[in-house]
């Protein structure tokens, strides 16, 4: 829409379309790190912000942040990056603040300044009103379909080759995708990130879906003492 005061001027608005549908905030917590200087004599303290929400963060097109120890099926899938998942090791190769740092990277390579992904939270999520209230989805898989998964992952089957399994069991009619949804289950839940399972189904739902995290909407988590 042109205002009068712009069509008087001779001025037209050009009108920007925003690129994704949903943008999640960086999430961050501070890590507390000490070390020893001058032969243990004193004790440095050093605080990094590092990236907290592996669970729900699943980079494009397909990589789980979430560490090979913490996941219910502990190893990498086809086509997942492993420089991009966590290490085991809170201090090893690739860290959360590795995490954050790499955010920050791509969003400064972006012409949005934010950096595609195909899950996350954050702390904040964002969403296009006309993507968040689709009826089909939901923030939770039916207890029926957590439970025949897990029995089949406990039987030693391959996730993967399991879709005939699941394609009579229906859930809110998002069936036959959820046949290697429970690689995203960490071991402690023994289920998927909510906000995984909710942008699983969007993105199986919504021709296109698309989101991001902005590495500059930080968001600050502390866990209760």
């Amino acid at each position: 829409i042109t205002s009068t005061e712009d069509k008087e001027q001779g001025k037209e608005q050009e009108y920007f379309t925003y690129p994704h549908d949903a943008i999640c905030a960086a999430g961050v917590t501070m890590n507390l790190s000490t070390t020893k200087a001058h032969g243990q004599a004193r004790k440095h303290i050093k605080k990094e912000l590092w990236y907290y929400d592996t669970f729900a963060t699943v980079f494009y097109p397909d990589t789980f942040s979430h560490p090979l120890k913490r996941r219910f099926i502990s190893k990498y899938y086809h086509n997942e990056d492993p420089n991009l998942v966590r290490s085991d090791d809170q201090h090893g190769k690739f860290t959360q603040k590795d995490i954050y740092e790499y955010l920050k990277r791509q969003g400064r390579k972006s012409s949005t300044g934010n950096v595609r992904v195909t899950s996350c939270f954050g702390g904040l999520a964002i969403y296009r009103a006309s993507v968040y209230f689709e009826s089909k989805c939901r923030y939770r898989l039916e207890k029926d379909h957590v439970n025949l998964m897990l029995e089949e992952l406990k039987h030693g089957h391959d996730p993967s080759a399991i879709t005939s399994a699941i394609t009579n069991v229906r859930t809110n009619e998002h069936t036959s995708t959820h046949a290697t949804i429970m690689r995203y289950a960490s071991v402690q839940e023994e289920r998927p990130c909510e906000h995984v399972v909710f942008h699983d189904c969007l993105k199986n739902h919504i021709n296109g879906f698309d989101i991001a995290i902005n590495p500059n909407l930080v968001s600050f988590w502390k866990r209760n003492s």
